[in-house]
């Protein structure tokens, strides 16, 4: 009862929040604040022909996608609201985050980092949802790119050089590697280093996670 009440606050709050379909006081560069307010509102039960959820769904198909955050969260906000029949808006979408994937990951689009790269694949695997056709060398390219970012105790950092292993990166760094076997099942073109190297991956960062796991703050 304690968790239902504290969902249907959160609802209440951001639906008094909305206006003409946006939750942000900037005229721009909130698409992807907006998508996530959106997002929310679907999976706490908001019905999808809600008037605030339809502003908020017409916004997102002229508002522009200004980086991967934006671009990724608008996905997912549109495929929750009813993925095909945004097809054509998901699918635009999601050939801007095919053309700013750089060594197998994402950044900004500039640079790269975990935490977009996460991003990047929630809304893909979004768009696939929506039966919008995504390359497999995109996830293919992308698994091994995840290495990178693993530090020597399992855990994950957020930029590829260097940087202290955190329950948030390595959330993230599981999130993508538990998506892998649905949008990448044919791992052939893979050799057997590069699988045996994320399979120990995988295994080293969930038993970082087990460590070093928290409720009142990010380890």
């Amino acid at each position: 009862e304690a968790v239902d009440a504290a969902i249907a606050r959160g609802v209440e709050y951001l639906v008094g929040r909305e206006k003409e379909g946006s939750w942000s006081e900037f005229a721009k560069g909130a698409a992807g604040k907006n998508a996530l307010a959106l997002y929310t509102l679907l999976k706490a039960g908001v019905p999808k022909d809600d008037p605030v959820v339809l502003r908020g769904i017409r916004r997102l198909i002229d508002e522009e996608a200004l980086g991967t955050y934006d671009a990724a969260a608008m996905i997912m906000a549109l495929e929750a609201a009813g993925g095909y029949a945004h097809r054509t808006r998901i699918e635009e979408l999601a050939a801007l985050l095919v053309s700013w994937q750089t060594e197998g990951d994402w950044g900004y689009p500039a640079g790269s980092d975990l935490s977009n790269t996460q991003y990047a694949v929630l809304g893909l695997w979004s768009a696939s949802r929506a039966r919008v056709e995504i390359p497999e060398r995109v996830w293919l390219e992308m698994m091994p790119a995840l290495l990178n970012y693993q530090n020597e105790d399992g855990g994950f950092r957020y930029k590829g050089a260097s940087g202290p292993s955190t329950g948030a990166m390595t959330a993230a760094a599981l999130t993508v590697f538990g998506l892998s076997d649905a949008l990448a099942p044919d791992k052939r073109p893979w050799n057997g280093t590069i699988k045996r190297e994320l399979a120990a991956a995988r295994v080293n960062g969930l038993a970082w996670l087990e460590k070093f796991f928290e409720i009142e703050h990010n380890p």
